[in-house]
């Protein structure tokens, strides 16, 4: 769950919202229809796929985590470079 607050959108949403995906031959206009961003369809959708074909899900969800990320691993990096002058 991203920051404790769960997911914006229940699984099943995202399931039948993939499902309709599939078959539409209209991406934006499914979206609006849902309510949800455009983008968010189409990583759903690589999501499902990648579970289905038994791929580990991407495990970080959310761009704070990805900031979270970034910016531990360049201050390991800025100790390592100053610790050897």
């Amino acid at each position: 769950m991203a920051n404790g607050r769960g997911w914006r959108y229940p699984e099943i949403f995202r399931r039948m919202a993939v499902e309709r995906f599939k078959c539409c031959e209209n991406i934006e206009w499914l979206a609006k229809e849902l309510g949800v961003p455009r983008q968010t369809l189409y990583r759903w959708h690589d999501e499902l796929e990648r579970s289905q074909d038994g791929e580990e899900p991407p495990t970080e969800k959310s761009r704070e985590s990805r900031l979270e990320a970034a910016s531990s691993g360049s201050g390991e990096l800025a100790s390592t470079t100053t610790s050897g002058t």
